[in-house]
């Protein structure tokens, strides 16, 4: 939808710093993680990306997002809480 392709110079920068922070260094860690951690919470804590973008957006660039945006991400973030602390305790909640 965009006129033209030209990006200016603070928006290059901050698409290269969120690229190498956001993902190089998740990436980086959830590689080094997964020694450590189950498989199924491997896969639950890479979602979190998906989770925390339009946070990140919001902070970087004023990317304000809408308000269905923050319940979903509440509920998945709270989500991964909980099953981070029942890990925690030993206990598993079952279903």
């Amino acid at each position: 939808m965009a006129d033209t392709l030209v990006i200016s110079a603070h928006d290059l920068a901050v698409a290269c710093t969120m690229g190498v922070v956001q993902l190089g260094l998740q990436y980086a860690f959830l590689t080094a993680g997964t020694r450590y951690v189950p498989a199924g919470e491997v896969a639950l804590v890479g979602r979190l990306q998906l989770v925390l973008a339009p946070l990140w957006a919001w902070l970087a660039v004023d990317e304000v997002p809408s308000d269905m945006t923050f319940i979903g991400g509440v509920v998945i973030v709270t989500a991964l809480v909980f099953h981070g602390f029942n890990a925690l305790r030993g206990t598993s909640l079952r279903v």
